[in-house]
């Protein structure tokens, strides 16, 4: 019982970070956007919006990592389960900010996150 116990809390734990990590994202995103200027006639502000997003992507993908190294570093498989989800969410939210991307920006987001 008491190493269920342990389990829950630490699982708790680690929502509790990614929760807070996804939070900060949303909050960078709006930022980016609201500084976006005209994307849909502007390509130079189109190429600021990318970058300021990916920026998001990758800090929240950090914070991500980090956190699963911190509230599983003794569990390995719990880890790599965790990195994975870390990774799957850093690759979604990349190739959801390549709408102002281009074509090369799938390309980016696979060599970054891996492939779904």
């Amino acid at each position: 019982m008491g190493r269920i116990s342990i389990t829950v809390f630490v699982l708790i734990g680690a929502a509790i970070a990614l929760g807070r990590a996804s939070t900060l994202y949303a909050k960078c995103k709006k930022e980016c956007e609201d500084n976006a200027g005209d994307v849909e006639e502007d390509e130079i502000s189109r190429a600021l919006l990318n970058l300021c997003l990916g920026r998001c992507t990758n800090e929240d993908y950090v914070r991500c990592k980090a956190s699963c190294r911190t509230n599983f570093d003794s569990k390995p498989e719990e880890r790599k389960a965790c990195s994975r989800r870390c990774k799957s969410v850093g690759r979604d939210r990349c190739q959801e900010d390549c709408r102002y991307g281009g074509p090369a920006c799938l390309d980016e987001c696979v060599n970054l996150y891996g492939y779904g």
